[in-house]
């Protein structure tokens, strides 16, 4: 199976991107491998929880609008397609759909797959992106991007890095997490967390086509809680929401009920 997520690029100022207001309601709010970019740039890739509903196209444009700077986000489906959507301050915008080509995508993008762009229209609003953005693009490997021609990995995600570094923007420095939400003292909380992520997503899905939910997809106080917890856990990873020893206790406190 391949690779499932948004690479998000912004610049938010004194702020860790994943924890910059409005980030988590648009993209999702499991947040992995920060980079600092350097001049205040961060990339850092986004996973929703199931039952998120993220708001794509719109949270790239409110992200760019409340930092006054360029965003750029892609969300890549299995490693094979992305949706890269570009928003500027001055009001460029980019929708491209990764191949960039007339045939339908074979994978479900929410809101809708981009139709095709002229490649050379493509390279010249990325290079407008980019130059608001301060950066110096390398129109060559956007064309090559863009246009089809770049075949340097199979892997979509790798081709969004080439389309970011294309862009002008170095590799960066990975930013270590302030909790490690792997960390085996969540363990418990957090396969509990995903199996009640899975049904409220159910439940959700249920009533987007038009049914109702029987009674059996409620969720207990239990599992309630724990979704709770995963939140609060994962806005803690970059954002210092909970200290892990805050966290620890209220696993303690929990499991006290």
């Amino acid at each position: 199976m391949g690779w499932y997520g948004t690479i998000l690029i912004g610049r938010p100022g004194e702020e860790r991107l994943p924890a910059y207001p409005g980030v988590r309601q648009a993209f999702g709010s499991q947040f992995r491998v920060l980079h600092d970019l350097d001049e205040g740039w961060q990339r850092v890739d986004v996973y929703p929880f199931y039952r998120e509903r993220p708001r794509f196209t719109a949270g790239v444009q409110q992200l760019a609008a409340a930092t006054d700077a360029p965003a750029l986000a892609a969300y890549v489906a299995e490693s094979s397609c992305a949706h890269v959507e570009a928003r500027t301050p001055k009001g460029a915008a980019i929708s491209i759909h990764l191949p960039n080509r007339h045939d339908a995508c074979s994978y479900r993008h929410r809101e809708g797959q981009p139709g095709p762009l002229v490649p050379r229209l493509a390279v010249e609003a990325f290079e407008a992106w980019a130059d608001e953005a301060g950066r110096s693009p390398d129109p060559a490997t956007l064309a090559a991007v863009v246009g089809g021609d770049w075949d340097e990995s199979p892997f979509m995600e790798d081709r969004v890095l080439a389309l970011i570094a294309a862009l002008g923007f170095p590799p960066g420095r990975e930013i270590p997490p302030l909790i490690d939400p792997d960390d085996e003292a969540f363990a418990a909380y957090r396969r509990l967390a995903f199996l009640a992520d899975v049904r409220a997503a159910t439940r959700i899905s249920i009533v987007e086509h038009g049914e109702t939910p029987g009674a059996e997809w409620d969720l207990s106080p239990r599992e309630h809680d724990s979704l709770r917890f995963s939140e609060i856990l994962e806005a803690s990873m970059y954002g210092g929401a909970r200290s892990r020893a805050q966290l620890l206790a209220e696993c303690e406190r929990l499991a006290a009920r």
